[in-house]
């Protein structure tokens, strides 16, 4: 690991912040209450948690090449996982374990990225 002088986490520490706030809200809800969608034509609460860690595993293990999405529920290198599936809704211990496997990534590549690397350009390959 680089030292915090090197390495992002200086920089991005209150995403760290965000990610354990959201973890410890959907790990203090119901079914009932993940189930809610805030309008009729948007996803239930449970979906969009699941979304946002299975994209970073997207993201981050099949786009930038990073490695890790084994340790997560998102290993399948196609991007197509449980996390968009809206017929199966995921209980509050499946979204806290996925964001919390997930998030085990961000905070590598915060550990091992420095702020020049910010700046490499990469192509994403379809």
């Amino acid at each position: 690991m680089k030292t915090e002088e090197q390495n992002l986490l200086r920089f991005y520490d209150g995403w760290r912040l965000a990610n354990d706030r959201l973890s410890e809200m959907i790990g203090s809800l119901t079914r009932e209450q993940l189930a809610l969608r805030p309008a009729a034509n948007l996803w239930p609460i449970w979906a969009t948690t699941a979304h946002v860690a299975g994209m970073r595993v997207y993201w981050l293990c099949t786009i930038l090449k990073e490695p890790g999405a084994e340790s997560t529920p998102f290993d399948n290198p196609t991007g197509e996982g449980w996390e968009d599936e809206l017929s199966h809704p995921r209980d509050s211990s499946e979204l806290t374990s996925a964001l919390a496997s997930t998030w085990q990534i961000v905070q590598r590549c915060l550990e091992r990225w420095t702020p020049d690397m910010l700046a490499e350009e990469f192509r994403r390959e379809r």
